[in-house]
């Protein structure tokens, strides 16, 4: 399950992410963490104005074959995924013509043998649903074969990149 977080200035943590769930948070002193972005994609959403950030970490690129489970788990799925993400942020004060986004994960992790390229499809699916929605896209860091840890500081706006190539940090506020 998600979590959304109300801002209280006395609250300082991490909140880590788990594969197919999600948080969303406005309090200045939280940071949203997910590790180990495979074939999975992580999606953050920000507005800057508000100080209002959410992250999903998605292990499957849609639901229709398991509408039971996303009922459950919505953010196992990209698709269940990114409404939940998307509802949790307007209710933060998030509005959408100033919600930015960052992509990350959609490795390949299997090579060759990649039968089902579940990463492929997630990026797919996320990007489909960001097009669609005529939704702007701030980074990304998609594909390939390495994983990807990434650290969103919602007070100062802040993403820390991680990769086995080494770490990158990335003002996000405008």
């Amino acid at each position: 399950m998600g979590t959304s977080f109300q801002h209280d200035p006395t609250l300082q943590q991490r909140v880590v992410v788990g594969v197919g769930e999600f948080a969303a948070s406005n309090n200045g002193h939280v940071v949203l963490s997910t590790f180990a972005l495979g074939s999975c994609v992580g999606l953050i959403a920000h507005d800057s104005e508000q100080h209002a950030v959410g992250l999903l970490h998605c292990m499957l690129p849609d639901s229709t074959a398991a509408r039971d489970k996303a009922q459950e788990r919505p953010a196992m799925y990209a698709d269940t995924g990114f409404n939940l993400l998307m509802r949790n942020m307007m209710s933060l004060g998030a509005r959408i013509h100033r919600i930015r986004f960052i992509v990350a994960g959609g490795a390949g992790n299997h090579g060759a043998n990649d039968f089902f390229k579940i990463g492929v499809r997630n990026l797919e699916t996320v990007e489909h649903l960001l097009n669609r929605h005529q939704l702007r896209v701030q980074h990304r860091f998609v594909g390939g074969s390495i994983n990807r840890t990434i650290h969103f500081s919602v007070g100062a706006g802040t993403l820390v990149l991680r990769t086995p190539l080494g770490t990158e940090t990335f003002a996000c506020y405008d």
